[in-house]
């Protein structure tokens, strides 16, 4: 696969930057398999949810499955976002996924936020402007309504600590999740207990204090 924006060539230190975050994004997906285990566990004709898509190197990862039959790719954030456009029409398999310009929130609503390129620091509280791009939120329970068959992957770099309050979760059969907390995590943990589900495991990377979850049912 070939990620349109990795190999640009470079004429200011933001494309330098830029492409570095690309490579870093896609190294984590392809060559290191970050999704393997959400990816080993897809069902036949499944719907797997994208929450944090940035530029589209997970969803593209997800939609080369079989078992997969849409990816429905949520990414905030302008920048990332139109790269997801570009890299999805350069193969053949974007036709898979279904991408959303749209924040995920507790509540229904509108926020602005910077046109800049996520990098491993950033974190969803930090790409919240006072004059920004307008982008709609939604919530998960609206994003979940009328699915069935599904699995979702969420690194959204904080915003996961309350998305998944009260959310009914019957439709889905796994999830792996990052969290950016200690909070987070321990309310992930809860919410995914309550909810029915088997943690399979919790990972935690103790330079960043970031970790993943994997749970399933």
């Amino acid at each position: 696969m070939r990620l349109s924006h990795v190999f640009h060539p470079f004429r200011t230190k933001r494309q330098v930057e830029r492409s570095l975050a690309c490579w870093d994004a896609a190294e984590d997906v392809f060559i290191t398999q970050q999704y393997n285990w959400l990816a080993s566990r897809l069902k036949a004709n499944t719907t797997v949810i994208d929450l944090g898509a940035n530029m589209g190197d997970t969803a593209i990862y997800f939609a080369q499955f079989k078992e997969s039959t849409v990816v429905m790719a949520y990414e905030p954030g302008p920048v990332p976002y139109k790269m997801m456009l570009e890299n999805l029409g350069k193969c053949s398999i974007g036709a898979k996924v279904r991408p959303y310009n749209y924040a995920i929130g507790e509540k229904e609503g509108t926020l602005l936020l910077k046109d800049k390129l996520h990098t491993r620091s950033s974190s969803a509280e930090a790409m919240v402007a006072a004059k920004g791009t307008p982008v709609k939120v939604v919530t998960l329970s609206s994003v979940l309504d009328g699915l069935t068959n599904v699995v979702i992957k969420c690194d959204i770099e904080g915003a996961e600590e309350t998305i998944f309050d009260g959310v009914d979760l019957s439709m889905a059969y796994a999830i792996q999740l990052e969290w950016h907390s200690q909070k987070a995590k321990e309310k992930a943990v809860n919410n995914l207990t309550e909810a029915g589900f088997t943690l399979d495991y919790i990972k935690q990377d103790t330079e960043s204090h970031t970790g993943m979850i994997g749970a399933y049912k």
